[in-house]
């Protein structure tokens, strides 16, 4: 009797989510065609619209990464591709660390993060040109778990960087869910140190 109640509730909690995700998937879309609808018929720069509907879809594959998850932890390297498959080509992304399962809630900041930094490397760092690389590495230590984005390859980066929406999103609002973040002006192309702590 146990385990059929058990298995029961396990159902519920399984149709519920499916539902939450369905609702939230729905939503998306209706923002994006909100948007696309209010961009068109204005004056705004095209690359404003297509930095917003690139936020949605990191939103987008961070909810689908949690459904498929359930809600239990979930993967960082699946998380990193997912966010760059749409960047991804050969030789350009290095990715370097043990496979780390992490708590639900850090799903979609660290989903807008990947994304602010694949945007960024797409428009002006190395992935804007046909030689670029992105090295990301991350280790456990006793502060938590450090990840580094390195890139290489690119345009000159200028010694001081624009404080855009992307940003000031990966500096100072998304690490209240994490931790920190450093974003250093390297002559070899940008680097992005994230401080994962208390992952737990």
């Amino acid at each position: 009797m146990d385990i059929d109640e058990r298995k029961r509730g396990d159902e519920q909690k399984h149709l519920l989510l499916r539902e939450v995700h369905h609702r939230v998937k729905n939503s998306l879309s209706v923002i994006q065609a909100l948007a696309t609808q209010s961009f068109g018929r204005s004056a705004a720069n095209p690359a404003a619209l297509n930095g917003f509907l690139g936020r949605l879809a990191a939103l987008a594959k961070a909810t689908d990464l949690a459904v498929a998850q359930q809600g239990q932890p979930f993967s960082l390297t699946d998380l990193i591709v997912g966010v760059a498959r749409p960047f991804l080509s050969p030789n350009r992304f290095e990715l370097h660390g043990k496979d780390i399962k992490l708590p639900a809630r850090m799903n979609v900041p660290l989903a807008l993060v990947f994304n602010e930094l694949c945007t960024n490397a797409a428009k002006f760092g190395a992935l804007s040109n046909a030689e670029g690389t992105v090295s990301i590495e991350w280790e456990t230590t006793a502060r938590g778990i450090e990840l580094h984005w390195r890139e290489s390859g690119g345009p000159p980066v200028p010694t001081k960087l624009d404080q855009g929406f992307g940003l000031r999103l990966i500096l100072d609002v998304l690490p209240v869910e994490f931790g920190s973040a450093q974003i250093d002006p390297l002559p070899s192309g940008i680097s992005c140190h994230i401080l994962i702590a208390n992952p737990g």
